[in-house]
């Protein structure tokens, strides 16, 4: 769980909050954040990725010279069939 705003929030009501969200059945991590000053932002991005299964690239890699060219995006997916 991610709670946010914790830029309003007192040290001890913080690590409140954590415990409360940590006993919680299915939570698998607490990571605080801040949308205002950024806080927790990497951290909650490095668990997520890192909770991505290994595996194939289930679409075809598409080189930068046709980002954000749809006519030349789909010529190119067209080329990797």
């Amino acid at each position: 769980m991610t709670p946010g705003q914790v830029d309003l929030l007192r040290r001890a009501e913080e690590e409140a909050v954590a415990e409360y969200m940590a006993a919680q059945p299915g939570v698998a991590a607490v990571l605080a954040t801040s949308a205002l000053t950024g806080r927790g932002v990497d951290a909650v991005r490095a668990w997520a990725v890192g909770q991505l299964p290994e595996g194939p690239t289930l679409y075809p890699k598409v080189p930068a010279r046709v980002a954000g060219r749809p006519r030349a995006l789909a010529q190119s997916a067209e080329a990797c069939r």
